[in-house]
């Protein structure tokens, strides 16, 4: 028996337990549930501790007085021993009068998940003998697919392809899912961590156990009860933080926003909280959820995303110099990260305030909360904290406050304010804003301009910071861009803007104009039901009645979108240009169809998910296909010798620094601005910049 003593040992007076002469060890772990509550409707938060020995945890009643006092557990990296402690079927029980020690020598252990690169994601499908849920035909493009929405691509798309889910590969394994079929038990009042912990996790054994994956996700049937014993079956999932595992009560598996909440947990982020409210931040995913597949997508509010790391060369920390002076500057949305320049910040952190503009656009479009606002949060100065809403400013959006008044700033007696100087929808979408202390010395920077971003330079992008000797004017006390978007707009704005118009999908002009250039769509609404979400399909007259459920479901992708063509007025998008026949090698700028699930594309959409998924080239680039026709140049059809330089690099600017011609291929505004005489890029990279005699 080892004799253990420190500060950190408290005594416990537990029930009867054993007493083995045995110290039991264990590695502690956060479990964080999400329970459905009807009356009133919402959700519930259930915290608990577990014992973690190999790949089985155990329940672990930790006292309240030893939480508070180690903050530290919440890491995943503590090790605490238990002289004469022991586990049962289900739980860690002691001896009376046991004692609890946090190992010195473990806690420098990080348990933290990585944040970025690629990771393997396991799911593991359980069934009783009834149906699997989710089923194989839809299960594969909720997690896994190449489509919006899908839990893979949204990662990817909020961490701009830093975090990459990857399918588990190996024996048993199929497309990145492990069935478990539980056969003749009866799950039925079973609470489902006990069928986790007898029928589940044991069997992982046969290929590694969870250790073998970054991430496992659990697809647990309909019927257990929650942890707490208490006869509810409507608990929705739960997860360890900075640990591999989730798990999901049946329907819940493939929903967006509980795929993102509850990985989210594993990567080491706390709920989202708006006051009293538990998850009432709902400008992200560690808020509540919805049940819907596919969306609303939507990334982490500005804490959350401080802790990931995804937009740390943009992250400012102001730290205590706003004490010094007043701070304003560029806040950029983070959908558009990737167009941000030196000077330019995405995320702020201001002693326990973080703040971000959040553009509800691209894959950012669900956002349920305070859209195209910019939002701050405020969270304690610990490694995993909990976030709290305080509130959101804009300019130029309707009933918004253009500022925002935060008391009494780190003690200071002074109020610290934040104003939305302007607001600018382009390329990037950003705000002016200004931070500064309400101490009658530090005043406002919206009289102040803006540093002049120059985008088309002759020699390398670079940040004017100094006033221009010869000012062609008094500066304006607000950005020139744009404040409102245009009440008309040609086409929703884009994931990356392009160096020319985006034409609409219509047929080309011919020799001989077709009879009805634009058809009719009335009548064309299909019979029979349009799949919606889990509570089944819809008539199109349903949908027609749903304001809401319109716009989000008459989306090119969304099988709406084609059976439903009178109520989603889509019958003239069908309609695909025939690119013309002849030996040109250039790739059509019109979008193409692809599939049911993916819609309609354009050909540098293509050359993005061959370089994922290079297996796909030979059938999307079939002759049957559409883009065999629509894009000859990236399907290789062509037999030009116009070629990029290899192994060769030019000079962007200071962020960007050296790049090839590899880089400027998937960035079409870099290449209307250094496609040009007098740029390395133009005369090393012929082919993208169509420089071949």
């Amino acid at each position: 028996m080892l004799l253990l003593a420190g500060s950190d040992a408290q005594n416990l007076t537990f029930h009867e337990g054993c007493d083995n002469g045995e110290t039991l060890v264990c590695q502690v772990f956060k479990s964080t549930a999400i329970y459905q509550r009807s009356v009133p409707q919402g959700y519930d938060e259930q915290d608990s501790y577990e014992c973690l020995l190999g790949d089985m945890s155990y329940d672990l009643p930790l006292p309240q007085a030893f939480i508070d006092s180690h903050p530290d557990l919440d890491q995943g990296s503590t090790f605490i021993s238990i002289p004469g402690g022991c586990v049962n079927d289900t739980a860690v029980t002691f001896s009376p009068n046991a004692t609890i020690t946090v190992l010195p020598e473990q806690r420098r252990l990080r348990a933290r998940k990585a944040t970025e690169g690629n990771v393997t994601v396991l799911v593991v499908r359980v069934t009783n003998g009834r149906r699997v849920y989710p089923p194989n035909h839809s299960v594969r493009h909720l997690v896994f697919g190449d489509v919006p929405g899908s839990f893979a691509n949204q990662m990817s798309d909020c961490s701009f392809n830093k975090l990459n889910i990857q399918k588990a590969q190996g024996p048993g394994i199929t497309d990145g899912f492990f069935d478990i079929d539980l056969g003749g038990i009866d799950i039925e009042d079973v609470r489902h961590r006990d069928i986790e912990r007898r029928h589940v996790v044991p069997k992982l054994a046969a290929i590694g156990g969870e250790g073998a994956f970054d991430h496992v996700m659990y697809c647990l049937p309909y019927g257990t009860r929650d942890r707490a014993n208490t006869g509810n079956k409507n608990w929705v999932a739960y997860a360890l933080l900075n640990h591999r595992r989730s798990v999901y009560n049946q329907k819940s598996c493939g929903v967006l926003s509980h795929m993102m909440h509850e990985v989210g947990h594993n990567l080491g982020l706390q709920h989202a909280d708006q006051g009293l409210r538990s998850y009432g931040d709902n400008t992200g995913n560690m808020g509540s959820g919805t049940s819907w597949k596919l969306g609303p997508r939507s990334c982490y509010n500005a804490q959350k995303n401080w802790h990931l790391d995804w937009y740390g060369d943009v992250s400012v920390d102001l730290g205590r110099s706003i004490r010094g002076s007043s701070w304003g500057g560029r806040l950029v949305a983070f959908v558009d990260y990737d167009k941000t320049f030196q000077g330019d910040a995405v995320v702020i952190r201001v002693g326990t305030l973080y703040v971000q503009y959040n553009r509800a656009r691209d894959f950012n479009d669900g956002t349920r909360e305070l859209r195209d606002h910019v939002v701050i949060v405020s969270a304690p100065n610990t490694r995993y904290p909990k976030s709290n809403l305080l509130g959101g400013i804009a300019k130029g959006v309707n009933g918004a406050s253009e500022t925002f008044t935060f008391s009494n700033f780190e003690g200071t007696g002074h109020a610290l304010i934040f104003e939305v100087c302007g607001q600018v929808y382009g390329s990037p979408d950003y705000v002016h804003l200004s931070i500064h202390l309400d101490d009658g010395v530090q005043t406002s920077m919206c009289a102040v301009p803006l540093p002049v971003i120059t985008e088309a330079p002759t020699v390398s992008p670079t940040i004017s910071i100094e006033p221009s000797s010869n000012p062609t004017g008094t500066p304006s006390a607000e950005p020139t861009g744009s404040i409102e978007p245009s009440s008309s707009p040609t086409e929703p704005p884009t994931t990356e803007p392009t160096p020319s118009p985006i034409e609409p999908i219509t047929p080309s002009p011919s020799s001989s104009p077709s009879a009805s250039p634009s058809m009719d769509c009335t009548g064309m609404d299909q019979p029979g039901g349009v799949a919606v979400n889990r509570a089944g399909d819809r008539t199109c007259a349903w949908i027609a009645a749903r304001k809401g459920w319109k716009t989000y479901l008459c989306r090119k992708g969304y099988e709406a979108f084609e059976r439903c063509q009178e109520t989603c007025d889509s019958c003239n998008a069908q309609v695909v240009e025939t690119p013309t026949s002849g030996d040109t090698c250039e790739d059509s700028p019109k979008m193409f169809y692809v599939n049911e699930k993916v819609g309609y594309m354009r050909c540098f959409w293509l050359g993005q998910f061959f370089e994922r998924s290079p297996r796909w080239k030979d059938r999307l680039c079939a002759p049957d296909q559409a883009a065999y026709d629509f894009c000859p140049e990236m399907c290789g059809k062509c037999s030009d010798t116009c070629e990029d330089q290899p192994g060769v690099t030019f000079y962007v600017n200071r962020r960007q620094g050296h790049q090839d011609c590899a880089w400027l291929a998937k960035r079409p505004l870099w290449q209307a601005i250094l496609c040009r005489e007098g740029h390395r890029a133009y005369e090393y990279c012929n082919e993208i910049c169509d420089t071949c005699p």
